[in-house]
């Protein structure tokens, strides 16, 4: 048996926490038992790790989001990256090439599909390690998973869960069907060429041979404010009354400004650099309509090294722009090697030690230094303990692809730069 987990989602359902650059997935806000906050990923990876399935676990990712992935479950996560993202369908035809083409598994292999934004208990995974057997003995080429209805509501029927099982010849017999590379390697040079499609409407819609499956425990898909409002953590701001935890409201707050709920129940509140939302808990799916017209870049984004907020924006009397962003680099971890034409920037360490590359020289940084860097200046920042700093960009206009990558990883940054 392997299981795929599909994670290359934007997730921007839970804005303004989610984003393009920051998907719903990776948000820290589930209780984990030992009491800290914990994402989607990481609690469905330690309960695959609870139930010994990850070593037969890998995850189906974009390549924007791999680095965050790794962070958040380990350097030695086995990953399948996509190049883009373009639905559930290529990621699976993916993930079944890669399977069969790079790591070797038997065709008669049961592929199990699931998607990341999965709550269930644990008990769930011992359910799991029997479908391989389900699947055999249904005779079906395609299992699906549906959600048995809630004890009580008997007139509301059965729900698809996006859970799938199949052999792996189905998959691949699929792709030499639709002409396209069962070899990962050609398959993800073509990958912008498959239409975007999810599994739904590729192969559940004209496959007559299938079965569906029922499970009975406890199942939510976290895909919205209504239903993760219900496993959320909400810890009590200390300026919050106690009284507030019985008014049915909910305040997640990821500014640095208090905000207040009183005299208003029921409601759900969101805030982060992106924006506010004031929802009516029972109306809070409706955010969905809403994100169709948005498409401002978000003020806050993970990177590879960290993250990033803007915190300023300003047109000087000039015709200038003026951009500032308060920059976080984990320990260990490093900027890209890279320069601008059209900008300067100055930073401020604000707290922790690193390492600067400009023009292809080493300098020490710690809190207090300040640093310019003129246009079209090579420059990287390396955090040898946690580096906070506040980067200030100016220019005529700032503009987003303003920006010539050199090198990645710190040791080839040094080679390159014939620096020791």
């Amino acid at each position: 048996m392997k299981i795929i987990l599909l994670s290359g989602g934007s997730g921007k359902r839970l804005w303004p926490l989610s984003s393009n650059t920051r998907a719903k997935q990776y948000l820290s806000l589930l209780e984990a038992p030992n009491g800290d906050l914990e994402s989607m990923v990481q609690r469905l990876w330690r309960q695959l790790g609870d139930a010994e399935l990850q070593e037969h676990t890998r995850f189906a990712t974009s390549i924007e989001q791999m680095e965050l992935l790794k962070r958040q479950t380990g350097e030695r996560t086995p990953l399948i990256i996509e190049p883009e993202q373009r639905g559930t369908f290529p990621a699976i035809a993916l993930a079944a090439s890669y399977l069969y083409s790079i790591a070797g598994v038997s065709l008669a292999e049961t592929v199990i599909i699931m998607p990341v934004d999965a709550y269930v208990e644990s008990d769930f995974f011992e359910w799991v390690q029997e479908l391989p057997d389900r699947l055999r003995e249904s005779g079906s080429q395609l299992m699906l998973i549906g959600m048995a209805p809630k004890s009580g509501d008997e007139q509301q029927p059965p729900l698809g869960s996006g859970i799938y099982a199949f052999s792996l010849d189905y998959m691949i017999s699929k792709l030499i069907a639709l002409s396209l590379p069962i070899h990962y390697d050609e398959l993800y040079k073509q990958y912008s060429k498959l239409s975007k499609s999810s599994i739904e409407t590729a192969l559940l819609e004209c496959e007559t041979s299938r079965s569906v499956i029922y499970y009975n425990g406890l199942w939510k898909n976290l895909r919205s404010w209504r239903t993760i409002s219900e496993e959320i953590a909400f810890p009590l701001q200390e300026q919050e009354k106690i009284e507030r935890a019985h008014d049915q409201s909910q305040l997640i707050n990821h500014l640095d400004i208090p905000i207040q709920i009183i005299g208003l129940s029921n409601l759900l509140v969101a805030a982060s650099p992106d924006g506010i939302l004031i929802a009516d808990r029972l109306h809070s799916n409706q955010i969905s309509e809403m994100l169709q017209a948005m498409n401002a870049k978000p003020n806050y984004e993970e990177k590879h090294w960290g993250h990033m907020i803007i915190v300023d924006k300003a047109r000087l009397a000039s015709g200038g722009q003026v951009v500032s962003k308060r920059v976080f680099i984990a320990a260990g971890e490093n900027m890209s090697y890279h320069l601008h034409f059209n900008r300067s920037e100055t930073w401020t360490i604000l707290s922790g030690e690193g390492v600067a590359i400009i023009d292809e020289e080493l300098r020490p940084v710690s809190a207090g230094n300040a640093v310019t860097i003129p246009g079209r200046t090579r420059h990287s920042l390396r955090a040898i303990t946690d580096l906070e700093l506040l980067e200030v960009q100016s220019g005529a206009e700032l503009a987003e692809d303003d920006v010539i990558n050199l090198g990645i990883k710190w040791d080839e940054i040094i080679s390159q730069s014939n620096l020791v």
